[in-house]
């Protein structure tokens, strides 16, 4: 059995018997989840038959195809999230896939960092040193909202979580000092 990180596993199975065009684009959306997680090649090389299965029309039933799919389960350790180095921008660009501002945001405030990778201890403000993270949350305004509403803003996760969720109430205005940074690469996005 093939154990790995991967949410929507019913959904996928019950996806691959009921919908045939689907199976290559679900496939391939597995197996890019599969290596942003940063599985190893053998998970990608065990659903390469599945694949095959897709493209030769006619040859395996859709449904044979569904049953001889890996079992996938949740890991009992979710791989954890990048905090320096390029993945952070990987993972922050993902998270904000559909807000860009907020990854260029994070461009300007850290240069995608949440550690310091001198020291390893949570990015803090060069200006503030209330801010904190690769969003740079300002601690004295937001610490005890974020932790009352559940966000860990010291985690990378909770960081961009509690981001999302100013942006949602707020818009732009909480990350207003680096607007000139951020603001050009916004408005060439549109």
């Amino acid at each position: 059995m093939l154990r790995f990180f991967l949410p929507h596993t019913d959904a996928l199975r019950s996806g691959l018997r009921s919908n045939p065009e689907a199976i290559t684009f679900k496939i391939r959306l597995i197996l890019g989840t599969v290596l942003a997680y940063g599985i190893s090649l053998t998970v990608q090389m065990a659903l390469l038959p599945l694949m095959d299965m897709a493209t030769n029309k006619g040859e395996v039933p859709i449904v044979q195809a569904a049953e001889m799919a890996p079992e996938i389960v949740m890991a009992e350790t979710p791989v954890e999230a990048p905090t320096v180095g390029p993945e952070v921008e990987i993972y922050v660009r993902e998270y904000f896939a559909d807000m860009p501002v907020l990854a260029e945001i994070a461009r300007c405030e850290s240069t995608f960092r949440h550690h310091d990778a001198r020291t390893g201890s949570i990015l803090r403000g060069r200006v503030n040193g209330n801010d904190i993270g690769v969003m740079q949350i300002n601690t004295t305004y937001h610490h005890d909202t974020a932790r009352r509403l559940g966000y860990d803003i010291e985690t990378i996760e909770g960081n961009l979580e509690y981001a999302r969720h100013l942006y949602e109430r707020e818009g732009t205005r909480p990350w207003n000092a680096s607007r000139a940074c951020w603001h050009k690469e916004h408005l060439a996005m549109r």
